[in-house]
């Protein structure tokens, strides 16, 4: 019995993955910052929602379910608060843009909240709290996309 294992190493792996997101219909920077997402969830030990998904994904933007060209816009920003039009974007780079904006709200006014809408499957949401750490802010990601597991 012969053992077929390769390694890969991350950078080409997101390589990978961002390469099928783009023949796909994703730009190639979304297509990017999605791979890292999957990438990064697989790395982290949370398989089910890491390279595993992928497959799925490109079955959902296929269908239409995930939109390949979102228009991803601030639809409401008052004081803290920012309500994030999705446009039905891949979900881990509609979340991101959520902390992003949550964040600069934070900078503004030392709280800041964002609630996207129309967000598609979000992957590992661990990856957004840890961006508002990694900015200097306690960070809270929640989601309530259709589920994509039992």
């Amino acid at each position: 019995m012969t053992n077929d294992t390769r390694q890969i190493g991350r950078a080409d792996l997101e390589t990978y993955v961002a390469a099928i997101f783009v023949a796909a219909g994703i730009a190639p920077e979304m297509a990017a910052d999605w791979a890292a997402a999957v990438v990064w969830a697989s790395l982290r030990g949370v398989d089910s929602h890491g390279v595993l998904r992928v497959p799925r994904y490109v079955d959902l933007l296929r269908r239409g379910h995930i939109n390949a060209r979102p228009d991803i816009r601030v639809a409401r920003r008052a004081g803290a608060i920012v309500v994030l039009e999705a446009d039905r974007a891949p979900g881990a780079i509609a979340m991101a843009r959520a902390m992003d904006e949550a964040i600069e709200r934070a900078r503004a006014v030392h709280v800041g909240w964002c609630a996207a809408r129309n967000v598609t499957h979000a992957g590992a949401i661990g990856r957004f709290a840890l961006a508002a750490a990694e900015a200097g802010f306690a960070g809270i990601a929640m989601c309530a996309s259709t589920p994509l597991m039992a």
